[in-house]
């Protein structure tokens, strides 16, 4: 009896015994060696972490390609046709026979076009001639109409001229001319896109 007793509680201690030996910890999704460490490889995204972002799975099958969808819509209706060329020209206003519109888009050899534009001579006056000095000229020039027009300076004495598309010079007195004050002179000359030119003198003085 006594045996058995004994054997009974040897059983019951071992029993209990392995019931109360905390188990291993699992392994974490990531440990795909499952050697419980960290290795390098296994850290996915490169973030220097070990955590749930590093689990992922073998990349999959590339999936079948899908159907072709059904073709585009009908043709639309073709649109009304555009105003000639002769005819915007008729709508500015102009008044003529369709040689007429030729006539006036034709080449400068062979243009009825007449352009216009005007210089006007003057003086100006400046405070300053040690270093360069903006003068505006714009309100000397017509620019020339129709077509564009070419600004520009020459025959300068005494200094240097340079002139923009708006009609400001850019005046450069020479040291001789600044150390005496003598005046900077020069041609202020617009040409049109028919080659014709005008030109008038522009004198600018030292105050």
């Amino acid at each position: 009896m006594k045996k058995l007793f004994f054997i009974s509680l040897s059983l019951l201690f071992i029993t209990n015994y392995i019931y109360s030996q905390e188990g291993l910890p699992g392994i974490n999704c990531w440990d795909l060696n499952g050697n419980r460490i960290n290795d390098l490889e296994e850290d996915k995204n490169f973030d220097g972490e070990y955590n749930a972002l590093d689990c992922q799975g073998f990349t999959g099958q590339t999936g079948a390609t899908g159907a072709t969808g059904p073709p585009g819509g009908p043709r639309g209706e073709q649109g009304t046709p555009g105003a000639s060329a002769y005819q915007i020209w008729l709508n500015l206003g102009n008044q003529g026979t369709e040689q007429d519109f030729i006539n006036s888009i034709g080449t400068s050899n062979n243009s009825t076009l007449e352009y216009t534009a005007n210089v006007q001579g003057g003086t100006y006056q400046v405070e300053k001639c040690c270093c360069p000095t903006a003068v505006d000229l714009s309100s000397n020039i017509t620019f020339c109409s129709p077509g564009s027009s070419i600004i520009y300076a020459a025959n300068e004495q005494n200094g240097t001229v340079i002139l923009d598309g708006d009609g400001t010079a850019m005046i450069f007195f020479s040291d001789e001319a600044c150390e005496t004050k003598q005046s900077l002179i020069f041609d202020l000359i617009i040409r049109c896109d028919d080659s014709s030119i005008i030109s008038e003198s522009i004198e600018i003085n030292i105050n």
